[in-house]
């Protein structure tokens, strides 16, 4: 089968329609680039070039520049070139050459995305570039998602020649003489992706005949295995993850696998340290944060909750009646000595007497102290609210209704002790939260 029938038969096999799709092809100008140009180019594909000169090989990287720019005006095809100092960019933002020059580049490539209407950046690694990828993320330590490797098309990155060799590309590239440039730099072997093409696998095939070939199956099974892990995380999580206001709750989250919770927890943006540490966490109120959610572990549930900027809420209330407090209504009202109590603490009954109008309502604030219903001593509303076990991401919102400078009732939790109803209470004022 002949490279252009199968790269063909690969964009069929993902369902990508070539026909309707427009690619933005990253070209370095060396031969795996210049290779999936002409290939491309054969195949009628809409694509506009992308070539980033990093100045990093002086003449060299402009001769590549040269190349490309040549190569694109001569077969009419838009091309986007872009000088970058990529040694200043990775030395003020401490970066690695290689890491640096990837996170430019693909910046770049998402903007070009965006302002040419572009649907997906392809690049022209192959199969080769899977082994050494493997090997790179064996060595970190990586689970089944870093041993899959690349894959064909993953976050609008297109990989089309991932199933081919180098070799199908070597001659592909002689057969069609194929203009490009040589990297020097590809020898350099204290590239750790370099010591692995160089020294690593030669040295491997060459006692292990085949190895490389049985790699590339091993990948292959691995992404197969690792994309059906993920749909049956999903599903499971969907079961296990019940939506309660704007929180997410899991409960009894341990008696869970925890790679599904590991799995939920990457959703919400927690990181690896992060993830281990809520799994690991044995202490109820345990709170984790990243820069959008929190995650607060209360009575062997797990709420994972979007972070909010709660605005101090102050509020002067003239007399009885009903008052606005942002997601519900105080309703203040004059009326009898209940004969029943309820349990319902959104319902509050003081005395009267004690209360002087004008009451305040507002967020609490540290310091912020008072008698508990029950209690002699007094207690800090920050280590009452602990001790009711209210998760991190309600505390922030809970208010208080105080008089006479005093806390009367903690909206919604506890009324004080001070302003409860006695025998002697003549008038009662009905507290209730709508």
């Amino acid at each position: 089968m002949s490279l252009i029938s199968q790269i063909e038969n690969t964009f069929k096999s993902q369902q990508l329609d070539l026909t309707t799709s427009r690619l933005l092809l990253a070209v370095s100008g060396g031969k795996d680039s210049m290779v999936l140009l002409s290939l491309l180019k054969s195949l009628g594909v809409s694509f506009e070039v992308a070539h980033m000169n990093y100045q990093l090989r002086n003449q060299d990287s402009d001769l590549d520049e040269q190349l490309v720019r040549r190569i694109c005006k001569e077969n009419r095809i838009i091309c986007h070139i872009i000088k970058v100092d990529t040694k200043t960019y990775c030395a003020d933002n401490k970066l690695s050459t290689q890491e640096g020059a990837r996170v430019l580049r693909y910046n770049w490539f998402e903007k070009l995305l965006k302002t040419q209407s572009l649907d997906f950046i392809t690049t022209a690694h192959h199969d080769s570039d899977n082994h050494e990828t493997f090997f790179q993320n064996l060595k970190r330590g990586s689970g089944l998602r870093g041993l899959k490797s690349m894959v064909f098309l993953q976050n609008k990155r297109c990989k089309p020649l991932l199933t081919f060799t180098r070799e199908q590309i070597d001659t592909y590239a002689v057969s069609e003489n194929i203009e490009y440039r040589q990297d020097a730099s590809n020898n350099q072997n204290h590239y750790q992706r370099n010591l692995i093409r160089n020294k690593v696998l030669p040295e491997i095939e060459n006692h292990l005949p085949g190895f490389k070939q049985g790699l590339s199956k091993s990948i292959g099974y691995l992404q197969n295995d690792y994309e059906y892990l993920i749909q049956s995380l999903e599903k499971e999580s969907q079961e296990i993850t019940k939506l309660k206001g704007d929180s997410f709750l899991i409960t009894e989250y341990k008696n869970h696998h925890p790679r599904l919770i590991l799995h939920i927890l990457e959703k919400y943006g927690f990181n690896e340290s992060q993830c281990q540490d809520i799994l690991n966490a044995s202490q109820s109120g345990r709170a984790v944060l990243n820069e959008a959610f929190g995650v607060t572990i209360n009575d062997g549930n797990l709420i994972i909750h979007p972070l909010k900027i709660h605005l101090a809420f102050q509020l002067s209330v003239p007399t009885v009646g009903k008052y606005e407090l942002g997601n519900s209504v105080l309703a203040i009202a004059e009326t009898e000595k209940p004969k029943v109590f309820t349990s319902d603490k959104n319902v509050a009954w003081i005395d009267s007497d004690l209360i002087k109008f004008p009451i305040e309502v507002r967020t609490w604030k540290a310091g912020d102290r008072f008698q508990p219903l029950g209690m002699k001593g007094s207690k800090k509303i920050s280590d009452f609210l602990t001790d009711l076990k209210i998760p991190l991401n309600e505390k922030d919102s809970v208010k208080l209704l105080i008089s006479n400078g005093e806390i009367v009732w903690v909206v919604g939790l506890a009324v004080s002790e001070r302003y409860k109803i006695t025998q002697n209470t003549k008038k009662v004022l009905k507290l209730e939260t709508i």
